[in-house]
């Protein structure tokens, strides 16, 4: 096991720089995690990402889980680390010893560093993972752990790679905090997305499906930019479908739609 702390910095960092500018356009939409993956992945060759919060001797709570490929090891493994491993994990040893700061560190692990038998078989070899490089820094009182996985026949991490992630830490975790922040918000409104394009359905079938799923957004609340990114059309289509089902319901703005989903609702 290896401690690493961020006060060295490393050479030439233009790669992981361009990443975090791509990082940023794609946060809280569905090319994140492409984004961090291909960021993660040229830099580290790794192939899965976790992120835990943790807070006192209580369960970690896993703020997300980006994965490249063999999804259901993956989950499984992230699944028992957060509900039975956390304990036995070496590096949350340092998350009680270390005051709140900014400063971020990294720590280090490899197979031959865990000592509980279950929590290797089921954390590192079902899910094919040698080497795990996790950065660690304080956010709103509370540390943070972004941890990268590399499989064993990879060998170990590149020293100055480790350096690289290490220096942008805190804005590789605050980007990922920010992108679950808001898509957590979204999934909230998913299920009344849903009933509202259902009311529509039935109440309005001349509807078009895109002019269904663009009032079922608007109701709740995205802008037209949102509504371009989710759909993965232009800002031009999203006006015209917007257009389009306005026409059709007899509406000229977004307080009309709600009066009439919240109308066709109560009486669904």
């Amino acid at each position: 096991m290896q401690i690493i702390e961020n006060d060295v910095p490393s050479g030439d960092q233009a790669g992981i720089a361009d990443g975090i500018v791509s990082l940023i356009s794609d946060v809280g939409t569905a090319r994140f995690e492409d984004s961090l993956a291909a960021v993660s992945g040229s830099l580290l060759q790794c192939h899965q990402i976790t992120a835990f919060s943790f807070s006192a001797d209580k369960v970690p709570c896993r703020l997300g889980l980006f994965a490249q490929e063999r999804d259901n090891e993956v989950k499984r493994a992230a699944k028992r680390y957060e509900t039975i491993h956390w304990k036995q994990d070496p590096s949350n040893f340092f998350l009680r010893d270390r005051e709140a700061s900014a400063k971020s560190f990294a720590v280090l692990l490899s197979r031959q560093d865990i000592k509980d038998e279950s929590f290797l078989d089921d954390c590192y070899v079902e899910p094919d993972v040698g080497h795990r490089l996790s950065l660690i820094s304080e956010f709103n009182g509370h540390p943070v752990k972004l941890s990268f996985h590399r499989r064993e026949c990879l060998g170990h991490f590149d020293q100055l790679a480790i350096k690289s992630a290490l220096n942008h830490a805190r804005s590789l975790i605050s980007l990922v905090l920010k992108h679950v922040d808001i898509t957590s918000r979204f999934q909230s409104h998913e299920s009344e997305r849903e009933i509202f394009e259902k009311v529509l359905e039935t109440r309005y079938p001349e509807l078009t499906n895109r002019e269904r799923a663009v009032c079922g957004l608007i109701a709740i609340g995205m802008s037209s930019e949102a509504i371009a990114l989710t759909l993965g059309i232009s800002i031009n289509t999203v006006l015209t479908f917007r257009r389009r089902a306005y026409s059709r319901l007899n509406i000229s703005t977004q307080n009309e739609l709600l009066r009439i989903l919240y109308r066709a609702c109560a009486q669904w």
